[in-house]
């Protein structure tokens, strides 16, 4: 019998069938009363098969099966063969068509193996770096507790053989598949010619003599299909040339590519091909792929060590120490360009800021964070590290930004690079030869890269832009707010225009109740009535003042709501605008114009590219919301200015009824009068006791700039002129692109 006859037994439902190899089966069961799911895997009948492979294979069925049920680590799949119900397994006993072999009962991991997931058409250019992360971190603790906790090398490690399974929103990558382990020590040398071609050490194939170290090529050979979507060394090429090949590599080659023009190979220190990666992860990705693929075994995974000069295993700590760093992804708006940092607890903001300064070539610049970002405001207090989201990771998930930080320069348009052209479509897109499949498909490749990352910078600078004009409309609304400036300004005009009026009426009621006659009493008050009506003047001014700074800032806020929810920013995002799934869908199809199909999406990318950044919409919305912030700032400065000036004009009220109260004391004693008149302000108990310190000019408190001030706050005004501005742009296309 075979696992083609397998139906539902009791509580478990036989679901489907997950996978058929060369020898057996994985099949997917279900509970239906606890809802537990589980996976077998069972062999197939083979009358092919000699005695002494019939005997290996047992031999290898029964070590996995055991080694499954004993393997206890959440990054390697468990065997349940001794933890399901016994009448379920006898009955997958009565079906296994080796009867002397139990099925290998085992954990269900519901998305698959990691090779489907590198199939998709999304991933041509391999993984998001987050999920590269994600797996090497799980493959590099399953290796190690196979190789230190079990003495076990696995020898087949690849994609297929990495399980996938979802749970609470997170993926959990698990090694599975045990058939080709072997139990070895750390001494012992082993001769037996397994795994699969393209992820096995070449000491295997060249002298079958090995030892653990060969997990740490296959390993390896993984990251690099991670990382880019395709295998490091020639793997087009015959089994023959590729080991040749690597045989002559040297210690920092990491690939090998061919030349098809110049019919040779080419040894290759980077990784050759487009991809995901940030620049500072595959800048030390890169380096530990040096002793990863290491062609000596015996040294493969291993450095001199500085101190004790003797090579120690470097495989596991150095690949920790990449895959801890906290990678903070900038985007800045001005050139439409990434940057990424790796940030410490140790890095101040100053360092982050040369940093900044360093690649960008200037320091006027200001940061945006992303809405839903756990600082959302700027502080002297933070480091570098404030900056970094442990969530925002997965660039793979739309509801995280693709930047954790957004970079704005305001005085600056925005100057879209030159695009980005992968070497392969400069050296082949126009060949009139005949390209062999291999070739094509990097060339596939190379455009979904290139159509990709343009869509990728597109949405990262719209985004930026939609953030920019969220953060300028929250500081405006926070402006007004009571523990703000603009109102606290408002409120010290309406105190100034009392203590201003109450100055007045001061003089009067004073004048009022003198008992003292004469020219000199007549001059006295009106030279003070004279210096109360310049207050009063002034304030005529400011309160002038306070109308345009009022209308102007409600224009402002206006504005800044109308550019936060600009439908451009979010029919940019959402369009197709390069019509990268157009050509995903020609990758899952095939085509005998691969190459022409190519060269139409290259050509398309590039002229829509210019079509959009050249778009009235787009430099309208960068250079509006730019202004915004600028004029925001001209506001402030105003508003800072007039707070100023009216807190000496507060002095110079007061210096004012100091001296008045003075003089008129004088007015009484040399005019034998008395005085029965104090005045409600507050210094006027301290001028009649004469402890004042006393201006010593009346003159002297009128030479505050307010006038200038005034004149200067009305010419920023009529320049910023928003009212007559808003409505320019109305007969602009519809659409952004067609």
């Amino acid at each position: 019998m075979n696992n083609y006859s397998l139906g539902s037994f009791g509580k478990w439902q036989h679901k489907r069938q997950l996978g058929v190899g060369g020898f057996g089966n994985v099949d997917h069961w279900r509970n239906v009363e606890t809802g537990q799911e589980i996976a077998t895997k069972s062999l197939k009948e083979n009358h092919n098969l000699s005695g002494d492979e019939i005997a290996k294979l047992k031999q290898r069925w029964r070590q996995e099966s055991e080694w499954m049920n004993q393997l206890q680590t959440p990054y390697i799949v468990q065997g349940l063969n001794e933890k399901i119900d016994r009448p379920f397994l006898e009955y997958l006993i009565q079906k296994h068509a080796w009867l002397s072999l139990q099925p290998i009962v085992m954990e269900y991991c519901n998305e698959g193996d990691l090779r489907s997931q590198l199939l998709l058409a999304e991933n041509t250019n391999g993984l998001i770096e987050y999920e590269v992360r994600e797996i090497l971190l799980a493959l590099r603790h399953a290796i190690e507790f196979l190789h230190t906790q079990c003495r076990i090398e696995h020898r087949d490690l690849k994609p297929d053989n990495i399980v996938i399974h979802r749970t609470g929103g997170r993926r959990l990558y698990k090694l599975t598949d045990f058939g080709f382990a072997r139990s070895t020590s750390e001494n012992t040398m082993l001769k037996s010619i397994v795994g699969t071609r393209n992820y096995v050490a070449p000491e295997v194939l060249d002298t079958a003599e090995y030892k653990n170290t060969v997990d740490y090529w296959s390993m390896g050979i993984i990251a690099f299909e991670l990382i880019c979507g395709n295998l490091p060394f020639i793997p087009h090429q015959q089994l023959y040339n590729i080991i040749i090949n690597i045989r002559k590599k040297n210690e920092k080659c990491i690939a090998i590519t061919e030349d098809f023009n110049e019919n040779k190979f080419e040894f290759c220190e980077n990784i050759p091909f487009e991809n995901r990666m940030s620049s500072v992860f595959l800048k030390y990705i890169q380096e530990w792929l040096t002793t990863a693929l290491d062609k000596n075994y015996s040294t493969r995974g291993t450095r001199i060590s500085p101190v004790t000069k003797e090579r120690v295993v470097t495989f596991y700590t150095e690949l920790d120490s990449i895959l801890s760093q906290k990678v903070l992804k900038v985007f800045y708006l001005p050139t439409l360009t990434f940057y990424s940092y790796v940030v410490t607890p140790e890095m101040t903001l100053r360092d982050f800021r040369d940093v900044i300064k360093r690649d960008i070539g200037t320091d006027q610049f200001f940061c945006i964070f992303p809405t839903g970002h756990p600082r959302n405001q700027l502080s002297p207090t933070y480091k570098a590290i404030d900056f970094f989201v442990e969530d925002w990771q997965d660039t793979g998930d739309d509801n995280n930004p693709p930047a954790m930080l957004y970079i704005a320069q305001l005085e600056s348009e925005y100057s879209v690079p030159t695009p980005h052209i992968p070497a392969y479509l400069k050296k082949y897109m126009n060949s009139k030869s005949e390209l062999p499949d291999s070739l094509l498909k990097i060339i596939e490749q190379s455009t979904h890269y290139l159509l990709h990352n343009e869509q990728l910078h597109l949405e990262a600078f719209v985004c930026g832009l939609k953030e920019q004009a969220l953060t300028a409309e929250h500081e405006l609304f926070q402006y007004n707010t009571d523990a703000n400036k603009l109102e606290h300004y408002f409120h010290a005009l309406t105190e100034m225009h009392g203590r201003v009026e109450q100055f007045g009426m001061g003089i009067e009621a004073a004048r009022q109740t003198c008992t003292v006659q004469g020219k000199r009493r007549d001059i006295f008050f009106n030279e003070w009535f004279a210096k109360a009506n310049k207050f009063k003047a002034v304030m005529v001014e400011l309160e002038g003042l306070k109308v345009k700074v009022s209308k102007y800032y409600r224009s402002e806020l206006r504005r800044a709501k109308e550019m936060a929810v600009n439908k451009i920013f979010d029919e940019l995002k959402q369009k197709d605008v390069y019509k990268l799934l157009e050509f995903r869908r020609h990758l899952d199809t095939v085509s005998n114009e691969r190459l022409e199909v190519c060269r139409t999406a290259v050509y398309n990318c590039l002229g829509q590219r210019e079509k959009v950044f050249l778009n009235e919409h787009l430099k309208y919305a960068y250079s509006t919301i730019n202004s915004m912030q600028i004029e925001f700032k001209k506001l402030q400065s105003i508003v800072d200015n007039n707070l100023n000036q009216l807190h000496q004009m507060q002095n110079a009220v007061s210096q004012s009824t100091i001296e008045f109260h003075k003089a008129l004391i004088e007015i009484y004693v040399n005019g034998n009068g008395h005085s029965t008149y104090l005045s409600q302000d507050g210094d006027s108990s301290i001028i009649v006791n004469g402890t004042s310190d006393l201006a010593s000019s009346i003159n002297e408190l009128f030479q505050y700039p307010v006038q200038s001030l005034i004149d200067e706050a009305t010419e920023r005004m009529l320049q910023m002129d928003i009212d007559d501005d808003i409505n320019k742009h109305n007969d602009l296309p519809a659409t952004i692109a067609d």
